[in-house]
């Protein structure tokens, strides 16, 4: 019986509730046992939240069709009912209730591993969010095929599958989306921490992976350098873009040349994208992208000052080429094939931008300087996993974790490769040599 099952009624939920609240821990191990329980609750109560709000939502509806109401007016005031509920905004309440809508109607396995606390509301809401573009029988296509794999995805990572199935199950209404999506960029500015602000761009991502790209090497070089006198990676990058926007460069050449070079990018997409075929293509770190607009991306207009890197990753395994180092350090080459791989930091559930490409086995432990013996790592989680009691092992493209506390998860970053067959680009084709061993210069260390 799932746990949205084990209560039947408002009074029953509310003792429920109650109940959990004088419960206490008496060790490490069952204080996380609460909280991994109490989350899948929380899953759970969401489910039921969501039918009970498309439930609300329908019986307003037909009451309001049978009073005589017209249809573009039914529902106004659900929103702000169940806001009101919710204690919420009735934009925000808005959002639930077109969430309710879709899993009840379009994603019942998605409500069903709610129901069952192996996938929270947050999740869910990024699913129904990447498939908002889709009919109804697409919609329900893509809840069928990501579901097996769905409970053991991190948000972003449920959000990339999610749109990878779509945008292959409708390439043109994909197309069509992103054209619509291009009329919305713009530039915004909001309240930051004290003293600062937010600078927000909405751009198409090829020019966004291109600036971007071209801001962390600029960045790189003058870290690199020594000129950064202390700043910080991203601190050099804030830097950077100001004084590139205010008409100079980062205050020195380096950085103003790097402004004029080509970039490299890194395009995933299989043979039959790049022949004309529907399958999405994948920038790694920012996700599936409709196939049309990853040939245009190849394009010698596109193409001009970008270099597209090809690499290849097995087409049954979905293992990375094998490439090892006896360096003890990834050289940029093993590291992009660690990128393309894991795409995001393959601790599981994180989905933080990589920015370690670290060893598994330690290297001082006899850990080979190799693509298989390496993760893609957020910082944060680089540095926890080299805390007392924490272990990590790889088999493939699974990483399994086991916490101090004696818990065990599991990423398989696998499901990314099974989506791309090949990899796809165009101008260098070698693999990294074994005996390559250039040292990184983005910030990656050994363990």
């Amino acid at each position: 019986m799932g746990a949205g099952r084990l209560v039947s009624d408002a009074a029953a939920l509310e003792d429920a509730v109650r109940d959990l609240r004088v419960v206490d821990a008496t060790s490490e191990a069952e204080a996380i046992a609460i909280v991994s329980r109490a989350e899948s609750l929380k899953a759970a109560l969401g489910a039921v939240q969501a039918r009970a709000t498309a439930t609300f939502e329908r019986l307003r509806t037909e009451a309001e069709r049978e009073r005589g109401v017209p249809e573009a007016a039914r529902g106004r005031g659900v929103a702000h009912e169940i806001g009101l509920a919710r204690r919420e905004s009735p934009s925000r309440a808005a959002r639930h209730v077109a969430l309710a809508r879709a899993l009840v109607t379009d994603l019942p396995r998605t409500l069903r591993q709610m129901e069952d606390g192996t996938v929270g509301e947050w999740k869910a809401s990024v699913v129904e969010k990447e498939t908002a573009f889709l009919e109804p029988d697409k919609r329900r296509e893509v809840d069928a095929l990501i579901a097996e794999e769905l409970p053991s995805l991190g948000d972003g990572q449920a959000g990339t599958l999610a749109r990878h199935h779509a945008q292959r199950l409708d390439e043109s209404g994909a197309a069509e989306l992103t054209a619509r999506n291009a009329e919305e960029r713009g530039v915004w500015l909001r309240p930051g921490p004290v003293g600062m602000a937010h600078l927000t761009a909405l751009l198409p991502i090829p020019e966004a992976s291109r600036m971007r790209a071209r801001l962390r090497e600029a960045a790189a070089r003058e870290v690199g350098s020594g000129r950064a006198g202390g700043r910080t990676l991203n601190q050099v990058e804030a830097d950077t873009l100001v004084a590139w926007v205010d008409g100079g460069g980062a205050g020195d050449g380096a950085a103003s040349a790097a402004a004029r070079r080509g970039v490299d990018l890194t395009l995933v997409m299989t043979d039959e994208t790049f022949l004309g075929g529907d399958e999405p293509g994948r920038i790694p770190g920012h996700g599936p992208i409709p196939a049309s607009l990853a040939r245009r991306m190849l394009t010698p207009e596109q193409a001009a000052d970008v270099e597209l890197r090809r690499l290849w990753i097995h087409p049954e395994t979905g293992s990375v080429t094998k490439t090892d180092s006896r360096s003890r350090v990834l050289s940029p080459r093993l590291r992009n094939l660690v990128l393309v791989r894991d795409d995001v930091c393959a601790t599981p559930y994180c989905g933080q931008p990589i920015v370690d490409s670290d060893h598994v086995k330690r290297h001082a432990d006899g850990g080979a300087t190799s693509v298989v013996n390496s993760s893609g790592l957020c910082r944060s989680c680089n540095l926890a996993k080299e805390a007392a009691g924490w272990e990590h092992a790889r088999d493939g493209t699974t990483l399994t974790v086991r916490t101090p506390t004696g818990q065990v998860h599991s990423s398989d970053s696998g499901y990314l490769s099974r989506l791309d067959r090949a990899v796809g680009g165009a101008r260098d084709p070698v693999a990294p040599s074994d005996d390559e061993a250039t040292a990184p210069t983005d910030g990656t260390h050994p363990a």
